[in-house]
Protein backbone atom coordinates (compact mmCIF):
# COMPACT_ATOMS: atom_id res chain seq x y z
CA UNK A 1 0.00 0.00 0.00
CA UNK A 2 3.01 2.27 -0.17
CA UNK A 3 1.83 3.94 -3.30
CA UNK A 4 -1.34 5.01 -2.01
CA UNK A 5 -0.21 5.42 1.68
CA UNK A 6 2.72 8.16 0.31
CA UNK A 7 1.56 11.48 0.71
CA UNK A 8 0.90 13.92 -2.06
CA UNK A 9 1.24 17.29 -3.33
CA UNK A 10 3.04 18.83 -6.13
CA UNK A 11 4.59 21.88 -6.53
CA UNK A 12 2.42 25.18 -7.09
CA UNK A 13 3.78 28.88 -7.80
CA UNK A 14 2.44 31.13 -4.90
CA UNK A 15 -0.70 33.16 -6.30
CA UNK A 16 0.03 36.02 -4.64
CA UNK A 17 1.82 37.50 -1.92
CA UNK A 18 1.35 38.12 1.85
CA UNK A 19 1.98 41.52 3.35
CA UNK A 20 4.38 41.09 6.73
CA UNK A 21 3.91 44.19 9.18
CA UNK A 22 7.80 44.84 9.92
CA UNK A 23 9.03 47.25 12.90
CA UNK A 24 11.78 49.58 11.56
CA UNK A 25 14.56 48.83 13.96
CA UNK A 26 18.32 48.33 13.14
CA UNK A 27 18.81 44.93 13.90
CA UNK A 28 15.03 43.89 14.60
CA UNK A 29 12.31 43.31 12.29
CA UNK A 30 9.06 42.00 12.98
CA UNK A 31 7.18 39.43 10.75
CA UNK A 32 4.67 37.63 12.68
CA UNK A 33 0.69 38.19 11.63
CA UNK A 34 -1.66 37.01 13.99
CA UNK A 35 1.06 35.62 15.70
CA UNK A 36 0.33 32.98 18.51
CA UNK A 37 2.52 32.11 21.53
CA UNK A 38 4.53 28.50 20.74
CA UNK A 39 2.29 25.40 21.36
CA UNK A 40 3.02 23.69 24.33
CA UNK A 41 2.31 20.38 22.39
CA UNK A 42 5.02 17.90 22.14
CA UNK A 43 7.97 20.64 23.53
CA UNK A 44 9.09 18.21 25.54
CA UNK A 45 10.20 16.70 22.66
CA UNK A 46 12.90 17.32 19.93
CA UNK A 47 10.82 18.18 16.53
CA UNK A 48 10.82 15.18 14.35
CA UNK A 49 7.34 13.95 12.45
CA UNK A 50 7.40 10.12 11.84
CA UNK A 51 5.47 9.02 9.25
CA UNK A 52 5.56 5.03 9.46
CA UNK A 53 3.05 4.12 6.53
CA UNK A 54 5.07 1.08 5.36
CA UNK A 55 6.06 -2.21 7.42
CA UNK A 56 5.33 -3.05 11.18
CA UNK A 57 6.64 -0.45 13.59
CA UNK A 58 9.36 -2.45 15.42
CA UNK A 59 9.42 -1.91 19.44
CA UNK A 60 12.93 -0.38 19.11
CA UNK A 61 11.66 2.72 16.28
CA UNK A 62 8.74 3.50 19.04
CA UNK A 63 11.14 3.91 22.01
CA UNK A 64 13.48 6.07 19.29
CA UNK A 65 10.46 8.25 17.98
CA UNK A 66 8.83 8.54 21.93
CA UNK A 67 12.18 10.54 22.29
CA UNK A 68 12.41 12.06 19.17
CA UNK A 69 9.57 12.76 17.83
CA UNK A 70 6.63 15.56 18.17
CA UNK A 71 4.39 13.89 15.73
CA UNK A 72 3.72 10.46 14.45
CA UNK A 73 1.27 9.29 11.62
CA UNK A 74 0.23 5.94 11.73
CA UNK A 75 -1.74 3.23 9.91
CA UNK A 76 -5.76 2.36 11.34
CA UNK A 77 -4.69 -0.90 12.51
CA UNK A 78 -1.21 -0.34 14.63
CA UNK A 79 -3.47 0.41 17.30
CA UNK A 80 -1.00 -1.21 19.42
CA UNK A 81 1.95 0.80 18.41
CA UNK A 82 -0.19 3.60 19.05
CA UNK A 83 -1.14 2.31 22.59
CA UNK A 84 2.66 2.00 23.47
CA UNK A 85 4.18 5.30 21.87
CA UNK A 86 1.39 6.82 24.62
CA UNK A 87 2.83 4.87 27.60
CA UNK A 88 5.85 5.78 26.71
CA UNK A 89 5.48 9.42 26.17
CA UNK A 90 2.05 10.77 26.37
CA UNK A 91 3.58 14.38 24.88
CA UNK A 92 3.72 12.36 21.53
CA UNK A 93 0.91 13.06 19.02
CA UNK A 94 -0.23 10.18 17.79
CA UNK A 95 -2.56 10.18 14.44
CA UNK A 96 -4.04 7.35 12.33
CA UNK A 97 -4.09 8.03 8.54
CA UNK A 98 -7.61 8.49 6.72
CA UNK A 99 -7.50 9.87 3.13
CA UNK A 100 -10.34 12.25 3.17
CA UNK A 101 -11.53 12.49 -1.15
CA UNK A 102 -10.05 9.07 -2.25
CA UNK A 103 -11.68 5.72 -1.76
CA UNK A 104 -9.31 2.62 -2.52
CA UNK A 105 -9.95 -0.46 -4.75
CA UNK A 106 -6.96 -2.01 -4.90
CA UNK A 107 -6.41 -5.84 -3.40
CA UNK A 108 -4.79 -5.02 -0.18
CA UNK A 109 -7.80 -3.00 0.46
CA UNK A 110 -10.52 -5.01 -0.89
CA UNK A 111 -10.36 -8.85 0.09
CA UNK A 112 -12.61 -11.29 -1.00
CA UNK A 113 -15.34 -8.08 -2.17
CA UNK A 114 -15.22 -6.95 1.36
CA UNK A 115 -13.17 -3.69 2.75
CA UNK A 116 -10.42 -4.87 4.93
CA UNK A 117 -11.35 -3.25 8.45
CA UNK A 118 -10.26 -0.52 10.58
CA UNK A 119 -10.01 1.18 7.10
CA UNK A 120 -7.23 3.14 5.83
CA UNK A 121 -10.01 5.51 4.09
CA UNK A 122 -13.11 7.21 5.71
CA UNK A 123 -15.31 5.07 3.08
CA UNK A 124 -14.23 1.83 2.02
CA UNK A 125 -15.04 0.97 -1.46
CA UNK A 126 -16.70 -2.09 -1.61
CA UNK A 127 -19.39 0.36 1.01
CA UNK A 128 -19.43 2.99 -1.28
CA UNK A 129 -20.23 1.08 -4.66
CA UNK A 130 -23.49 0.36 -2.46
CA UNK A 131 -23.86 4.47 -3.49
CA UNK A 132 -22.79 5.05 -6.55
CA UNK A 133 -23.73 8.99 -6.20
CA UNK A 134 -20.74 8.76 -3.89
CA UNK A 135 -18.17 8.64 -6.32
CA UNK A 136 -17.07 11.82 -8.47
CA UNK A 137 -17.40 11.59 -12.43
CA UNK A 138 -16.68 13.32 -15.04
CA UNK A 139 -18.66 15.51 -17.94
CA UNK A 140 -18.91 11.86 -19.40
CA UNK A 141 -20.30 10.30 -16.33
CA UNK A 142 -17.09 8.19 -15.66
CA UNK A 143 -15.43 7.52 -12.05
CA UNK A 144 -12.55 9.81 -11.79
CA UNK A 145 -9.13 7.82 -11.05
CA UNK A 146 -6.45 9.42 -9.86
CA UNK A 147 -3.41 10.16 -12.51
CA UNK A 148 -0.25 7.80 -10.80
CA UNK A 149 -2.39 6.14 -7.83
CA UNK A 150 -4.17 3.42 -9.28
CA UNK A 151 -6.60 2.19 -7.44
CA UNK A 152 -7.78 5.87 -5.81
CA UNK A 153 -11.23 6.82 -7.10
CA UNK A 154 -12.24 10.55 -6.44
CA UNK A 155 -15.21 10.86 -4.22
CA UNK A 156 -17.96 12.88 -4.36
CA UNK A 157 -16.58 15.20 -1.54
CA UNK A 158 -19.89 17.77 -2.09
CA UNK A 159 -22.31 15.10 -1.38
CA UNK A 160 -23.75 15.07 2.16
CA UNK A 161 -24.43 11.11 2.39
CA UNK A 162 -20.76 10.88 1.71
CA UNK A 163 -19.79 13.03 4.24
CA UNK A 164 -21.86 11.90 6.88
CA UNK A 165 -20.65 8.32 6.10
CA UNK A 166 -16.90 9.62 6.57
CA UNK A 167 -17.87 11.31 9.33
CA UNK A 168 -19.69 8.71 11.22
CA UNK A 169 -16.83 5.75 10.04
CA UNK A 170 -14.22 7.57 11.60
CA UNK A 171 -15.84 9.08 14.39
CA UNK A 172 -16.78 5.62 15.48
CA UNK A 173 -13.21 4.05 14.99
CA UNK A 174 -11.03 6.30 17.03
CA UNK A 175 -13.85 6.65 19.79
CA UNK A 176 -11.99 5.09 23.06
CA UNK A 177 -8.72 4.48 20.52
CA UNK A 178 -5.40 4.97 21.65
CA UNK A 179 -4.68 7.53 18.75
CA UNK A 180 -4.94 11.64 19.06
CA UNK A 181 -6.70 12.01 15.99
CA UNK A 182 -6.74 11.90 12.45
CA UNK A 183 -4.30 12.79 9.82
CA UNK A 184 -6.46 13.91 6.75
CA UNK A 185 -4.74 13.52 3.76
CA UNK A 186 -5.81 15.19 0.64
CA UNK A 187 -7.83 17.76 1.18
CA UNK A 188 -7.94 19.01 -2.08
CA UNK A 189 -7.74 22.61 -3.41
CA UNK A 190 -8.07 21.65 -6.85
CA UNK A 191 -8.21 18.12 -8.56
CA UNK A 192 -5.95 19.36 -11.03
CA UNK A 193 -3.01 17.03 -9.98
CA UNK A 194 -4.43 14.16 -9.66
CA UNK A 195 -6.68 14.58 -12.92
CA UNK A 196 -7.49 17.20 -15.37
CA UNK A 197 -10.93 15.78 -15.63
CA UNK A 198 -14.03 18.88 -14.94
CA UNK A 199 -16.80 17.54 -12.08
CA UNK A 200 -20.10 18.53 -12.80
CA UNK A 201 -20.54 18.49 -8.92
CA UNK A 202 -17.83 20.82 -8.17
CA UNK A 203 -16.62 22.35 -11.71
CA UNK A 204 -14.30 24.90 -10.41
CA UNK A 205 -11.51 24.80 -7.53
CA UNK A 206 -13.81 27.45 -5.85
CA UNK A 207 -16.79 24.62 -5.65
CA UNK A 208 -14.27 22.08 -4.52
CA UNK A 209 -12.76 23.92 -2.02
CA UNK A 210 -16.43 24.71 -0.46
CA UNK A 211 -17.13 21.04 -0.56
CA UNK A 212 -13.98 20.14 0.63
CA UNK A 213 -14.47 22.70 3.75
CA UNK A 214 -18.32 21.16 4.85
CA UNK A 215 -16.33 17.90 5.06
CA UNK A 216 -13.76 19.04 7.65
CA UNK A 217 -16.35 21.20 9.18
CA UNK A 218 -18.27 17.96 9.78
CA UNK A 219 -15.44 15.86 10.89
CA UNK A 220 -13.70 18.41 12.94
CA UNK A 221 -16.99 18.86 15.26
CA UNK A 222 -17.49 14.95 15.54
CA UNK A 223 -13.87 14.27 16.48
CA UNK A 224 -13.94 17.30 19.00
CA UNK A 225 -16.89 15.92 20.20
CA UNK A 226 -14.89 12.94 21.42
CA UNK A 227 -11.68 14.70 22.70
CA UNK A 228 -9.74 13.94 19.26
CA UNK A 229 -7.65 16.28 16.62
CA UNK A 230 -7.91 16.46 12.47
CA UNK A 231 -4.59 17.37 11.35
CA UNK A 232 -4.90 18.16 7.62
CA UNK A 233 -2.46 17.58 4.54
CA UNK A 234 -3.78 20.64 2.30
CA UNK A 235 -2.04 20.55 -1.49
CA UNK A 236 -1.08 23.39 -2.40
CA UNK A 237 -1.07 24.79 0.69
CA UNK A 238 1.30 27.76 0.15
CA UNK A 239 -0.54 28.98 -3.11
CA UNK A 240 -3.92 29.49 -0.94
CA UNK A 241 -3.16 31.22 2.44
CA UNK A 242 -6.73 31.91 2.41
CA UNK A 243 -7.63 28.71 2.45
CA UNK A 244 -5.07 27.38 4.62
CA UNK A 245 -6.09 30.02 7.14
CA UNK A 246 -9.62 29.09 6.95
CA UNK A 247 -9.15 25.24 7.40
CA UNK A 248 -6.76 24.92 9.51
CA UNK A 249 -8.40 26.88 12.06
CA UNK A 250 -11.95 24.59 11.83
CA UNK A 251 -9.41 21.49 12.39
CA UNK A 252 -6.19 21.63 14.45
CA UNK A 253 -2.82 22.09 11.94
CA UNK A 254 -1.96 21.41 8.74
CA UNK A 255 0.69 20.02 6.77
CA UNK A 256 3.05 21.84 4.02
CA UNK A 257 4.79 19.82 1.75
CA UNK A 258 8.02 20.76 -0.10
CA UNK A 259 8.50 23.21 2.37
CA UNK A 260 10.98 26.21 1.25
CA UNK A 261 12.67 23.79 -0.99
CA UNK A 262 11.14 21.99 -3.83
CA UNK A 263 14.13 18.67 -4.10
CA UNK A 264 16.35 18.64 -7.16
CA UNK A 265 19.36 20.77 -7.39
CA UNK A 266 20.19 22.25 -3.92
CA UNK A 267 22.87 24.49 -5.46
CA UNK A 268 19.94 26.44 -7.69
CA UNK A 269 18.13 29.01 -6.33
CA UNK A 270 15.32 28.25 -8.84
CA UNK A 271 14.51 24.91 -6.76
CA UNK A 272 14.15 27.56 -3.40
CA UNK A 273 11.19 29.66 -2.38
CA UNK A 274 12.86 32.82 -3.66
CA UNK A 275 11.84 32.01 -7.44
CA UNK A 276 8.36 33.21 -5.89
CA UNK A 277 9.32 36.68 -5.26
CA UNK A 278 10.98 38.59 -3.10
CA UNK A 279 8.95 37.82 -0.27
CA UNK A 280 8.08 34.37 -1.11
CA UNK A 281 9.91 33.28 2.20
CA UNK A 282 9.17 35.40 4.34
CA UNK A 283 5.03 34.95 2.90
CA UNK A 284 5.47 31.30 4.80
CA UNK A 285 5.55 33.10 8.75
CA UNK A 286 1.64 33.66 9.01
CA UNK A 287 0.69 30.23 7.83
CA UNK A 288 3.12 28.95 9.89
CA UNK A 289 1.96 30.53 12.98
CA UNK A 290 -1.98 29.43 12.23
CA UNK A 291 -3.61 26.33 13.41
CA UNK A 292 -1.81 24.36 16.55
CA UNK A 293 -0.19 21.60 15.04
CA UNK A 294 1.74 21.85 11.85
CA UNK A 295 3.95 19.88 9.87
CA UNK A 296 6.48 20.82 7.61
CA UNK A 297 8.13 18.66 4.87
CA UNK A 298 10.80 19.75 3.36
CA UNK A 299 11.87 18.04 0.38
CA UNK A 300 15.69 17.58 1.09
CA UNK A 301 17.65 14.13 0.20
CA UNK A 302 19.51 12.95 3.65
CA UNK A 303 22.63 14.01 1.30
CA UNK A 304 21.29 17.62 0.87
CA UNK A 305 22.95 18.90 3.99
CA UNK A 306 22.53 22.94 2.53
CA UNK A 307 18.55 22.57 1.52
CA UNK A 308 18.32 20.88 4.84
CA UNK A 309 19.53 23.31 7.19
CA UNK A 310 17.73 25.96 5.36
CA UNK A 311 14.27 24.26 5.92
CA UNK A 312 15.37 23.42 9.34
CA UNK A 313 16.47 27.25 10.32
CA UNK A 314 13.31 28.86 8.33
CA UNK A 315 10.84 26.31 10.51
CA UNK A 316 12.44 27.78 13.03
CA UNK A 317 12.91 31.61 12.43
CA UNK A 318 9.48 32.02 10.54
CA UNK A 319 7.07 29.62 13.31
CA UNK A 320 8.69 29.61 16.14
CA UNK A 321 10.19 25.65 16.54
CA UNK A 322 6.27 25.37 16.45
CA UNK A 323 4.62 21.48 15.04
CA UNK A 324 6.43 19.49 13.74
CA UNK A 325 9.81 19.26 11.12
CA UNK A 326 11.13 16.24 8.65
CA UNK A 327 13.31 16.55 5.47
CA UNK A 328 13.05 13.91 2.83
CA UNK A 329 13.94 13.28 -0.70
CA UNK A 330 10.77 13.76 -3.12
CA UNK A 331 7.84 12.13 -0.91
CA UNK A 332 10.10 9.53 0.89
CA UNK A 333 8.88 10.19 4.36
CA UNK A 334 8.22 6.67 5.63
CA UNK A 335 11.93 6.43 6.93
CA UNK A 336 12.70 7.66 10.60
CA UNK A 337 15.48 10.08 8.95
CA UNK A 338 16.57 12.30 12.10
CA UNK A 339 19.81 14.20 11.47
CA UNK A 340 21.72 15.72 14.38
CA UNK A 341 20.20 18.71 14.87
CA UNK A 342 16.68 17.46 15.00
CA UNK A 343 17.76 15.93 17.97
CA UNK A 344 17.85 19.26 19.73
CA UNK A 345 14.90 20.66 21.55
CA UNK A 346 15.54 24.44 21.40
CA UNK A 347 12.67 24.96 23.62
CA UNK A 348 9.96 28.18 22.94
CA UNK A 349 11.42 31.15 21.25
CA UNK A 350 12.91 33.99 23.53
CA UNK A 351 11.94 37.15 20.65
CA UNK A 352 10.53 37.26 17.20
CA UNK A 353 12.51 37.07 14.03
CA UNK A 354 15.85 39.55 13.99
CA UNK A 355 16.79 40.81 10.35
CA UNK A 356 20.39 40.99 10.11
CA UNK A 357 21.46 42.28 7.10
CA UNK A 358 19.91 39.99 4.36
CA UNK A 359 19.32 37.07 6.99
CA UNK A 360 16.53 36.99 10.04
CA UNK A 361 17.59 35.36 13.09
CA UNK A 362 15.52 33.74 16.06
CA UNK A 363 17.04 33.17 19.63
CA UNK A 364 15.68 30.22 21.75
CA UNK A 365 15.59 29.02 25.66
CA UNK A 366 18.55 27.21 24.49
CA UNK A 367 19.38 27.63 21.08
CA UNK A 368 19.81 30.10 18.06
CA UNK A 369 18.56 29.80 14.61
CA UNK A 370 19.43 31.97 11.61
CA UNK A 371 18.71 31.96 7.44
CA UNK A 372 19.51 34.18 4.78
CA UNK A 373 16.84 34.05 2.24
CA UNK A 374 18.78 36.09 -0.28
CA UNK A 375 19.56 34.35 -3.36
CA UNK A 376 22.63 36.46 -3.97
CA UNK A 377 23.68 37.72 -0.33
CA UNK A 378 26.29 36.61 1.56
CA UNK A 379 25.93 37.58 5.69
CA UNK A 380 27.88 37.24 8.88
CA UNK A 381 25.59 36.78 11.69
CA UNK A 382 27.04 37.55 15.63
CA UNK A 383 25.16 34.55 17.88
CA UNK A 384 24.62 34.74 21.24
CA UNK A 385 27.69 33.40 24.05
CA UNK A 386 27.39 29.84 24.55
CA UNK A 387 26.20 28.41 22.03
CA UNK A 388 27.60 25.15 19.46
CA UNK A 389 27.43 23.51 16.23
CA UNK A 390 26.63 19.96 15.70
CA UNK A 391 29.82 18.74 16.10
CA UNK A 392 30.11 20.59 19.23
CA UNK A 393 32.55 23.42 18.06
CA UNK A 394 31.66 26.74 19.66
CA UNK A 395 30.21 29.32 17.48
CA UNK A 396 30.63 32.90 17.80
CA UNK A 397 29.04 33.56 14.51
CA UNK A 398 28.15 32.39 11.11
CA UNK A 399 28.67 33.60 7.64
CA UNK A 400 25.76 32.43 5.85
CA UNK A 401 25.72 32.22 1.67
CA UNK A 402 22.74 32.54 -0.71
CA UNK A 403 19.70 30.46 0.45
CA UNK A 404 21.79 28.68 3.60
CA UNK A 405 20.92 28.31 7.41
CA UNK A 406 21.73 27.47 10.81
CA UNK A 407 20.89 25.44 13.57
CA UNK A 408 22.72 25.63 16.87
CA UNK A 409 22.04 24.61 20.82
CA UNK A 410 22.82 25.92 23.91
CA UNK A 411 26.10 24.58 25.60
CA UNK A 412 24.50 23.49 28.35
CA UNK A 413 24.65 27.33 30.40
CA UNK A 414 22.06 29.56 30.94
CA UNK A 415 21.16 30.86 27.29
CA UNK A 416 21.80 34.06 26.28
CA UNK A 417 19.37 36.60 24.86
CA UNK A 418 20.63 39.01 22.59
CA UNK A 419 20.57 42.76 23.62
CA UNK A 420 19.12 44.14 20.93
CA UNK A 421 15.86 41.94 20.91
CA UNK A 422 14.56 44.32 23.50
CA UNK A 423 16.24 47.01 24.11
CA UNK A 424 14.87 48.86 21.40
CA UNK A 425 11.35 49.23 23.17
CA UNK A 426 12.81 50.89 26.38
CA UNK A 427 11.55 54.15 27.03
CA UNK A 428 14.28 57.03 26.26
CA UNK A 429 13.45 58.37 29.68
CA UNK A 430 11.74 57.02 32.66
CA UNK A 431 8.70 58.98 34.54
CA UNK A 432 9.58 59.72 38.01
CA UNK A 433 8.92 57.65 40.77
CA UNK A 434 6.60 57.97 43.30
CA UNK A 435 8.23 57.34 47.35
CA UNK A 436 5.83 54.33 47.65
CA UNK A 437 5.80 50.74 49.42
CA UNK A 438 7.09 48.12 47.04
CA UNK A 439 4.62 46.84 44.67
CA UNK A 440 4.18 42.91 44.10
CA UNK A 441 5.10 41.94 40.55
CA UNK A 442 2.62 41.86 38.25
CA UNK A 443 1.65 38.14 36.72
CA UNK A 444 3.18 38.01 33.14
CA UNK A 445 0.28 37.46 31.44
CA UNK A 446 -1.46 38.70 27.53
CA UNK A 447 -2.69 41.98 28.26
CA UNK A 448 -3.60 45.25 26.44
CA UNK A 449 -2.86 48.51 28.02
CA UNK A 450 -4.32 51.61 27.87
CA UNK A 451 -3.14 54.34 25.68
CA UNK A 452 -1.49 56.31 28.40
CA UNK A 453 0.95 53.97 29.34
CA UNK A 454 1.45 53.26 25.78
CA UNK A 455 5.22 53.85 23.82
CA UNK A 456 5.11 55.86 20.36
CA UNK A 457 4.04 54.33 17.94
CA UNK A 458 6.33 53.35 14.93
CA UNK A 459 5.85 53.26 11.42
CA UNK A 460 6.81 51.37 8.81
CA UNK A 461 6.28 49.80 5.26
CA UNK A 462 6.26 45.99 4.82
CA UNK A 463 6.51 45.18 0.76
CA UNK A 464 3.98 47.73 -1.26
CA UNK A 465 1.52 47.91 1.42
CA UNK A 466 1.46 50.18 4.75
CA UNK A 467 0.70 49.00 7.87
CA UNK A 468 1.03 50.16 11.75
CA UNK A 469 2.58 48.76 14.59
CA UNK A 470 1.87 50.33 18.17
CA UNK A 471 4.01 48.93 21.02
CA UNK A 472 3.05 49.14 24.31
CA UNK A 473 5.52 48.02 27.34
CA UNK A 474 4.22 47.32 30.46
CA UNK A 475 5.89 47.96 33.40
CA UNK A 476 4.95 46.28 36.70
CA UNK A 477 4.62 49.00 38.56
CA UNK A 478 1.52 50.65 36.79
CA UNK A 479 -0.25 47.45 37.59
CA UNK A 480 -3.48 49.60 37.90
CA UNK A 481 -3.27 50.35 34.28
CA UNK A 482 -2.71 46.72 33.28
CA UNK A 483 -6.52 44.78 32.39
CA UNK A 484 -7.27 41.38 30.65
CA UNK A 485 -7.17 41.75 27.15
CA UNK A 486 -11.28 41.33 27.23
CA UNK A 487 -11.97 43.55 28.99
CA UNK A 488 -9.16 46.65 28.84
CA UNK A 489 -9.07 49.60 26.88
CA UNK A 490 -7.49 49.17 23.50
CA UNK A 491 -6.01 52.11 21.45
CA UNK A 492 -7.95 52.59 18.19
CA UNK A 493 -6.22 50.97 15.66
CA UNK A 494 -7.92 49.87 12.18
CA UNK A 495 -9.03 46.72 12.58
CA UNK A 496 -8.87 44.10 12.20
CA UNK A 497 -6.04 43.54 14.88
CA UNK A 498 -3.90 40.89 16.59
CA UNK A 499 -1.68 40.69 19.35
CA UNK A 500 1.81 38.88 20.23
CA UNK A 501 3.05 38.84 23.36
CA UNK A 502 7.13 39.08 22.86
CA UNK A 503 8.33 37.29 25.95
CA UNK A 504 11.61 38.63 27.95
CA UNK A 505 13.99 37.23 30.44
CA UNK A 506 12.81 37.76 34.11
CA UNK A 507 13.45 40.57 35.89
CA UNK A 508 14.69 42.86 32.57
CA UNK A 509 13.89 46.08 33.19
CA UNK A 510 11.94 48.19 30.90
CA UNK A 511 12.23 51.35 33.13
CA UNK A 512 15.19 51.83 35.28
CA UNK A 513 15.09 50.34 38.38
CA UNK A 514 11.49 48.66 37.60
CA UNK A 515 10.88 45.06 37.50
CA UNK A 516 8.84 44.20 34.43
CA UNK A 517 6.53 41.46 32.99
CA UNK A 518 7.70 38.91 31.24
CA UNK A 519 6.72 40.18 27.99
CA UNK A 520 5.42 43.04 26.04
CA UNK A 521 2.31 43.37 23.97
CA UNK A 522 2.96 44.12 20.08
CA UNK A 523 -0.82 45.08 18.77
CA UNK A 524 -0.47 45.07 15.24
CA UNK A 525 -2.68 46.77 12.65
CA UNK A 526 -3.28 44.56 9.45
CA UNK A 527 -5.99 46.04 7.42
CA UNK A 528 -3.81 45.75 4.33
CA UNK A 529 -3.03 42.06 5.47
CA UNK A 530 -6.73 41.22 5.45
CA UNK A 531 -7.75 43.15 2.24
CA UNK A 532 -5.15 41.42 0.46
CA UNK A 533 -7.07 38.19 1.81
CA UNK A 534 -10.27 38.99 0.33
CA UNK A 535 -8.74 39.94 -3.03
CA UNK A 536 -6.73 36.23 -3.04
CA UNK A 537 -9.92 34.98 -2.07
CA UNK A 538 -11.63 36.41 -4.79
CA UNK A 539 -9.44 35.89 -7.16
CA UNK A 540 -9.30 31.90 -6.30
CA UNK A 541 -12.95 31.43 -6.48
Amino acid sequence: MANFLTLRSRRAGLAARVALVALAAPLLSVGVVNAQPASAQGTANPPAFWYKLAGKPTDSELVAASKKSRVVVLHAWETAAARRLKALNPNVTVLVYKDLSATNSNPDTVVNGKDISPLATGVGHTEASAHPEWFATDTNGNRIQWNGYAGLWQMAVWNTGYQQRWVDNVTRELSGSPFDGVFGDDALVTLKWYSSATMPGAPTNAALQAAERQLIAKASASLHGIGKKLVLNIGSATAYPAVWHDWVNLADGGMIEHFVFYGGNENDPNYYQHDWGSDGWTALGPLLNDGDINVVVASASPSQTRAYLFSLASWYVLGGGRGAFESAAGDDYIRFDVRPEMEWNLGAPVGPMAKVGAAYARPFQSGFAVANPSASATVTVPVPAGMVNAAGDTVSSVTLGPLRGAVLRSNGAAPAVPVDTWRHYVPAKAPAAKAAAPRKPVAARRVAVAPKVAAPVTRAQAGRDAARLTVQATPARNAAAVRPAATAKKPALAAPTASFLMPFPAGTPLVPGTPSDAGITLLLTAAAYARRRRTLAAQQA
